[in-house]
């Protein structure tokens, strides 16, 4: 999964799954989940997501992708991700 900063196409995080996925997950910016490693950055943790920018979301694995504007920090906002279903 890889989380792109739109105005200037920064990949601002980046995670890769260390097996393969069978089941739908939750993910939060920033967070590594378990089963996972970080790319980008490649240590520390990533930029805080910028109020009013626009970011895109590339899921590889199943194919996917998703676009969303930050409006500010929520609690937990939910993120859920899995295997494509038919």
């Amino acid at each position: 999964m890889e989380v792109v900063r739109v105005p200037d196409r920064r990949t601002t995080w980046s995670i890769e799954t260390e097996t393969s996925l069978s089941d739908t997950f939750e993910v939060q910016y920033g967070i590594v989940p378990d089963g996972f490693r970080q790319r980008v950055p490649k240590a520390g943790v990533p930029p805080e997501l910028e109020t009013g920018t626009r970011y895109r979301v590339f899921v590889y694995g199943p194919p996917g992708r998703a676009e969303f504007v930050y409006k500010g920090a929520i609690a937990n906002p939910p993120c859920q991700l899995g295997p494509e279903t038919k």
